[in-house]
């Protein structure tokens, strides 16, 4: 891919890097960027802004199915064929959506029973007296040891739940209004054994919103508050929690912290 078709006149990155930003994420292979997209990333509030609004949108979606990817899988991306995982689901739903139509214009009728010429043959009458009796069970319930269980290690069943998000790592700690708001708790990958204190000062009065979501990015709690601080006090299993801070318009802050397996 050359240069002028990953930074706009501008500076920042065209539509077409944004895309292919959000596959590396969905992919984890956001090391194998454009060394000037990944800088740029880096350092760019509003670029990461754009990223994380499709990343929203395809957040769910299956990218195994769309399999080999025009550039991670063949390391270029030719002219005519630089489409993007996105993109091409696009298309499919397009596809997809024409197909039925087809379908239903030319098939209306695709409901209706056929009609089977040859006879259908009666089943079997089965006699009662011609089925042998289950033979009798001889071992008694109390006769049947139980499987020992074995010790369950905790290390191992919560360690799923220290796996990074690649998406939320690359928005932690950054201050998208500075002049609006200074978060004061929790501090960045601060272990937490207690109630959870978010803090933050505000130079003027604001409403905001602010979601809890685990390491796989599902919102498991979230509220509204014209206040400056809010405490949560349900207990979470052992693992890296996010958090967002944000008003109806736009993102303000993200941030990180543990809760460490005791």
């Amino acid at each position: 891919m050359k240069n002028d078709k990953l930074l706009n006149p501008k500076g920042h990155l065209t539509d077409e890097a944004v895309y292919l930003y959000t596959d590396a994420l969905k992919l984890e292979k956001t090391s194998e960027l454009p060394g000037e997209v990944r800088d740029h990333v880096q350092e760019c509030l509003q670029c990461k802004v754009a990223i994380q609004e499709i990343y929203d949108l395809v957040r769910d979606q299956d990218y195994d199915s769309l399999r080999p990817h025009p550039y991670f899988d063949q390391k270029k991306i030719h002219t005519k064929r630089s489409r993007s995982i996105i993109t091409r689901l696009a298309a499919a739903i397009v596809i997809g959506v024409g197909l039925a139509f087809l379908a239903y214009f030319y098939f209306p009728y695709s409901d209706m029973p056929v009609a089977i010429d040859e006879p259908i043959e009666e089943p079997t009458e089965i006699i009662p007296d011609e089925v042998e009796p289950a033979p009798p069970d001889i071992t008694e319930p109390e006769d049947i040891p139980a499987a020992p269980q074995e010790p369950r290690i905790p290390a191992d069943l919560f360690a799923a739940n220290f796996e990074q998000s690649p998406f939320y790592e690359i928005l932690v700690d950054q201050q998208f209004r500075s002049h609006a708001i200074r978060v004061e708790t929790p501090e960045i990958a601060e272990e937490i054994t207690d109630d959870i204190f978010f803090s933050w000062k505000s130079r003027v009065p604001i409403t905001v919103h602010l979601q809890l979501l685990d390491n796989t990015e599902n919102v498991i709690w979230s509220t509204t508050t014209d206040e400056q601080s809010v405490t949560f006090s349900s207990d979470l299993e052992p693992g890296i929690y996010y958090w967002r801070l944000e008003t109806d318009e736009e993102l303000l802050y993200v941030g990180k912290f543990i809760i460490p397996i005791r």
